[in-house]
């Protein structure tokens, strides 16, 4: 990790990672989705018990809810990076447009 002494901000590398996270996220919901769906058909057509089907179907549920929190949570960092670039950038021009007028 390379030090610096005050701020530095690479635009292209923040947005490089913000589509990233992004295609992460876009990409796992319905993946998650289809896992979800497949599960509970199998608890109800495949994988039959008279006692334990329906805690399997609510345990995994309450893995799915997990997941799904991780993966927006995903998406949460994509737009705080994306928050920190566009307010960097507006703090910038506001700068050079303030020493600008002053001058």
């Amino acid at each position: 990790m390379a030090s610096y002494n005050g701020i530095n901000l690479d635009y292209h590398k923040i947005e490089e990672v913000v589509s990233l996270l992004h295609d992460a996220h876009e990409n796992l919901l319905p993946v998650l989705s289809n896992l979800r769906n497949r599960v509970n058909t199998l608890v109800d057509d495949g994988m039959v018990f008279q006692q334990s089907s329906e805690v399997i179907r609510t345990t995994y549920n309450n893995f799915d809810t997990s997941l799904l929190a991780a993966v927006k949570g995903i998406n949460d960092f994509s737009e705080m990076f994306n928050g920190i670039k566009e307010n960097a950038i507006q703090f910038d021009q506001g700068i050079s447009s303030s020493l600008q007028n002053n001058s």
